[in-house]
């Protein structure tokens, strides 16, 4: 691709989902249930992204963070 292609070419406009909603949409309904609970939870946002990593489902405190403002869960009421 030329540097010039890059001045028409259409951005992205439509952000990157959140891996916690991805993950969610990925599960069994019992197990969803369970991680939303634990989503509502008073843990940190760290020691739920670790329930989910070691869950199978890699995700960073930065995520269980911002699913948690979006949905204001928990102290984001």
């Amino acid at each position: 691709m030329a540097f010039a292609d890059h001045l028409t070419q259409q951005r992205r406009t439509g952000g990157i989902p959140n891996l916690i909603t991805d993950a969610l949409n990925r599960m069994p309904d019992g197990e969803a249930d369970a991680a939303r609970a634990l989503l509502a939870s008073d843990l940190s946002d760290g020691q739920v992204a670790q329930a989910f990593t070691d869950e199978g489902y890699p995700v960073k405190w930065g995520s269980v963070r911002n699913w948690r403002l979006t949905n204001r869960i928990g102290r984001f009421q």
